[in-house]
């Protein structure tokens, strides 16, 4: 674990294990107002708020695995690069961050898209409202709800990969 100095502070403490913990609670509480956005409960720019924030800490845990876990820092990276999810984590958080960035990767899509999206006959056919926020890149729809997932599945499997236990103690 990289020494942080003689100052603790709740964003620090824990190391990649914290940031971990943190990605999990923002997926929890995308998927939940993307429940309650489908009863219309809520207002869609809160979930776009939060689902841009799951995105930006998302990305952000390699630079702390890589910082905190040099040993597996090469495993990790590869592990991250292979998986289908990653370009499109990487574009989805450099543009919410950097909006008139230059993407260093050519095949990523600067210019995605995240929009609500309603299926009138959803209603109809089944008990869910049809209405839902979707991520548009590359010319390709994804499902917010789906994608969260996607990417949360793809952390545990890198943490799988690379042999690290996100509940393990955090020893300073």
């Amino acid at each position: 674990m990289k020494d942080r100095g003689p100052f603790h502070s709740a964003d620090t403490t824990g190391g990649w294990r914290n940031h971990y913990a943190r990605i999990r609670r923002w997926g929890r509480r995308v998927l939940e107002l993307a429940k309650r956005e489908a009863i219309q409960e809520i207002d869609h720019q809160d979930l776009v708020d939060f689902a841009l924030v799951y995105f930006i800490w998302a990305h952000s845990l390699l630079e702390w695995l890589v910082v905190d876990e040099a040993s597996k820092a090469d495993s990790s990276k590869a592990a991250a690069f292979g998986h289908p999810q990653w370009r499109l984590l990487c574009a989805l958080a450099n543009r919410s961050r950097h909006f008139d960035q230059t993407l260093k990767v050519d095949q990523l899509d600067k210019y995605w898209s995240i929009k609500r999206s309603y299926d009138p006959f959803l209603s109809q056919l089944t008990d869910q409202s049809g209405v839902g926020t979707q991520i548009v890149y590359n010319g390709q729809k994804y499902a917010l709800s789906e994608l969260v997932r996607r990417i949360s599945k793809m952390w545990s499997d890198i943490l799988d990969q690379s042999d690290l236990n996100p509940d393990e103690l955090w020893r300073p």
